[in-house]
């Protein structure tokens, strides 16, 4: 692979029906897609820390230098190696809830802050468990064996508090899709996730719930 310059992406060529791909030996993945039609477009490659190969567009050669577009390459080479996925911010800013973080956000400041008695418990599990595993994670990769694995990572210190993670990205996926904000077809893996057995445990009642107990009890033709 060449050093990307102008005269190089100037003198590249495609055939007419289809495009080929010019990459950059400074900055690994950023390259330019060079079109039949004489279209040039930078872009850069890159895989997230789930696996998943990605390619986003930067800009078009002639509104961007080849050095300004490496320069935004190198700052979103940046992000991935920090486990982002700027591609998924992108589209999360222009498409609303496409992340767990995103979802995670809404469900918060829209629903359970309003109407949760333990929100603040909510905010605690979200920024302490989900936000720092998953919360870069697209929505339409949050597979079952992935959010399985993270469950199952929790669940060897604390069980019920994986339990609690699952229940509440669960609770904002239900918000999330009766207001339609999720993207199309992607499907709920919460519930596919098997939780770990928690022991009940007994408790007597205290003496005013006896007695609300017996009040209810009384109001009924057959006790």
């Amino acid at each position: 692979m060449p050093y990307l310059t102008k005269r190089i992406v100037d003198a590249a060529k495609a055939n007419s029906s289809s495009w080929r791909w010019l990459g950059d030996d400074e900055v690994p993945g950023f390259g330019v897609r060079i079109y039949g039609s004489g279209r040039k477009l930078f872009a850069l490659r890159y895989r997230t820390r789930s696996g998943h190969q990605r390619m986003m567009q930067i800009g078009q050669f002639g509104e961007l230098t080849v050095q300004e577009a490496r320069n935004s390459a190198r700052r979103k080479k940046v992000r991935v190696l920090e486990g982002g996925d700027p591609l998924a911010e992108r589209e999360g800013e222009q498409a609303g809830i496409r992340t767990v973080s995103n979802l995670m956000d809404g469900w918060l400041d829209d629903y359970a802050k309003a109407h949760r008695k333990r929100c603040k418990k909510d905010q605690r599990r979200v920024n302490g468990r989900i936000r720092p595993s998953l919360g870069q994670t697209r929505l339409e990769d949050l597979t079952v064996d992935r959010l399985a694995a993270w469950h199952r990572k929790i669940g060897n210190d604390s069980p019920v508090e994986a339990n609690r993670c699952v229940e509440t990205l669960r609770a904002a996926w239900r918000w999330a899709d009766r207001h339609g904000l999720l993207p199309e077809g992607v499907q709920d893996p919460t519930g596919k996730v098997k939780k770990f057995r928690e022991r009940s445990r007994d408790r007597w009642l205290r003496k005013d719930e006896l007695e609300r107990l017996m009040t209810e009890v009384r109001r009924h033709e057959d006790p």
